[in-house]
């Protein structure tokens, strides 16, 4: 069962890498979405950088964080997590439209003809749709943290944080893709 699933994991991987628009869009649009509209629509940036006398606008823009995005050094900070969620998310829902097409182009009918189990095909989507969400994640969290104004880790922020973090982003993006695999496989019979 191993063979079957590594070997139908990297054919789906090998589609993706071989489709450079794909691994582009991937890899730009979140990249998009932190830059651009983590400054655009930073909730700090409509104070003004103005001198009201005794009124401190750094305690606004610090109340501004605190109350509404629980705390967060800023803006990006807060919005990197709901990024690397979503990236897990789009790529767990897009994970079963392999299946879909496979089943449109008569592809499905030889694997499953093909002398390996069925759950071979399944873990194999969910597994590559995971591994392409963790480099995705790992890329974007690397490139959040470069940006000017960017992710801002917590001061006792360490190397078993970091594993705690993406060990939960796998678990989510693992969970996902079974989820939204299972329910391609059932349309797409």
């Amino acid at each position: 069962m191993l063979a079957g699933t590594m070997a139908l994991t990297v054919r789906e991987l090998k589609k993706w890498i071989r489709t450079p628009p794909l691994v582009f869009t991937a890899l730009f649009q979140p990249l998009v979405w932190l830059a651009l509209f983590g400054n655009a629509f930073n909730p700090t940036n409509l104070v003004p950088n103005i001198s009201i006398p005794g009124v401190n606008l750094d305690t606004i823009r610090q109340s501004i964080l605190t109350q509404t995005f629980g705390g967060a050094p800023n803006y990006i900070t807060y919005l990197t997590g709901g990024i690397l969620c979503l990236i897990l998310m789009f790529n767990a829902a897009f994970s079963g439209m392999s299946i879909v097409f496979d089943r449109r182009f008569s592809i499905l009918n030889a694997l499953l003809a093909a002398p390996i189990p069925r759950t071979s095909i399944f873990l194999s989507r969910v597994l590559s749709s995971v591994v392409k969400g963790m480099i995705q994640a790992i890329v974007i969290f690397g490139l959040a943290l470069v940006i000017p104004n960017g992710l801002r880790l917590a001061p006792g922020f360490n190397g078993l944080d970091l594993l705690g973090v993406f060990s939960v982003m796998f678990l989510l993006a693992f969970g996902f893709a079974s989820m939204f695999t299972a329910i391609s496989i059932r349309i797409a019979k």
